[in-house]
């Protein structure tokens, strides 16, 4: 099976509460992007050793292990503490170097959240083809201006608007 290390909970990830502590026996739960259907993630680079899911956090806030994700899948994780309340959603995550989700990132250009409503500002990172290069590119959903920026590593970047214009 093809994973890609996830950039949420990926390698090192040290996840906190809202009182700045260690989030000790949190909870990760990993779904479909834009779902509550259950998405399995793994511990090891092969894609042989399934998480649990809910992840469960150490005292130090960090999963005991690597957290990797099936290549082509885009996920939503709701981080939880051990007492069950919400600290943070975060939806549309891609593996790091996943370049089958650019597809996801046009998707979104398609349907943004209305200018005005609640939904959180979105950072991600993803591959853009330009020119028809495939490049590594980070981007940024601004809910309040409904628009998408991006940047790669070189000095390429743009903003369009949300709605695909």
């Amino acid at each position: 099976m093809s994973v890609n290390l996830s950039p949420i909970g990926g390698a090192g990830w040290q996840f906190f509460g809202d009182d700045g502590l260690p989030l000790n026996g949190g909870l990760l739960y990993a779904y479909l992007a834009g779902s509550t259907t259950p998405q399995t993630t793994y511990s090891d680079s092969a894609g042989a050793t399934p998480n649990t899911n809910p992840i469960v956090l150490s005292s130090t806030g960090r999963p005991t292990s690597e957290v990797w994700l099936t290549n082509g899948a885009a996920y939503k994780f709701i981080l939880m503490t051990s007492l069950g309340v919400l600290v943070g959603t975060y939806d549309s995550i891609a593996g790091i170097n996943d370049i089958s989700i650019g597809s996801a990132f046009t998707a979104s250009l398609a349907s943004p959240p209305p200018i005005g409503t609640t939904t959180p500002n979105v950072v991600w990172a993803t591959y853009i083809n330009v020119t028809g290069s495939t490049i590594p590119a980070v981007g940024f959903y601004r809910s309040t201006t409904n628009t998408l920026a991006w940047a790669t590593s070189s000095t390429t970047r743009g903003t369009v608007n949300a709605t695909g214009n």
